[in-house]
């Protein structure tokens, strides 16, 4: 009993610290800073070379690859990387839409839960 107590005051912690804490702090964040990502990023290895001539080759803001980079890590391990045609992407918990923006840019169908 004592264990199913402790369980469920510790989800309604996370509950409440994720809705009404984390969140709004990562609202206010982008509207200051326009941070679109949610991520925590990724740095490929040297030898990642799909992923790093890509990104290198787009231009993105140096400030935003790290971020970037973790989509493109995911991406590539589909066997129809870098071409993408006629496929559809789901983007599942897409933040404030940075995912999105960096995806559209392969794919035209593009469905997003929030």
């Amino acid at each position: 009993m004592l264990r199913q107590v402790v369980d469920l005051t510790t989800r309604l912690y996370y509950y409440i610290f994720d809705r009404f804490i984390i969140y709004p702090l990562l609202r206010m964040l982008y509207t200051k800073f326009n941070c679109r990502f949610l991520n925590l990023g990724y740095l490929p290895e040297i030898s990642d070379g799909k992923v790093n001539t890509l990104v290198e080759q787009l231009n993105e803001n140096i400030d935003m690859r790290p971020h970037v980079y973790l989509y493109e890590k995911v991406l590539s391990l589909c066997p129809m990387y870098p071409n993408f045609a006629g496929m559809n992407v789901l983007e599942i918990g897409c933040g404030q839409g940075g995912g999105i923006e960096w995806i559209k840019q392969y794919v035209r169908v593009i469905f997003d839960i929030n």
